[in-house]
């Protein structure tokens, strides 16, 4: 089973389903995906689109490589879907998210990426209390 987490780790640019590769060490998928979480304190789907994310945002940054060769790279099997991954992902389509990237606006957090979307609505949540105003507004009291 460790094997199997640790091909995971070496191997994830090419890994498209945890059931392949489940399949392939001759394990459970549900076993797999438990011990992967123990080992790395990350389910195998976040594990895979933080090392994408990175991935992207390295070679956006470098400015080398064009969307669709990204998206082969990372084993996307064609670049329609490669953008909606980054449309799901980051939050912003891959143009957007590589004038963000370009101009600077691009902020890493501690563990992962954070799309300009998420810390908005962050900041919203933090700067009004909306739910405490429709609780009172609705003679709710906390």
């Amino acid at each position: 089973m460790k094997e199997a987490v640790e091909f995971v780790r070496l191997h994830w640019k090419g890994i498209r389903t945890m059931q392949g590769v489940a399949a392939s060490f001759r394990v459970d998928p549900a076993n797999l995906t438990r011990c992967f979480r123990y080992e790395t304190g990350a389910t195998p789907k976040r594990f895979l689109d933080d090392r994408r994310k990175e991935y992207v945002i390295e070679h956006l940054r470098r400015g080398n490589l064009l969307g669709y060769q990204v998206g082969a790279q990372l084993g996307f099997g064609d670049d329609l879907s490669f953008y909606r991954w980054v449309k799901r992902a980051f939050g912003l389509s891959y143009r957007n998210l590589l004038t963000e990237i370009h101009n600077e606006k691009w902020e890493k957090a501690p563990y992962g990426h954070r799309s300009p979307r998420r810390v908005a609505s962050e900041n919203v949540s933090r700067g009004s209390n909306a739910m405490s105003e429709f609780h009172t507004m609705k003679g709710v009291r906390e």
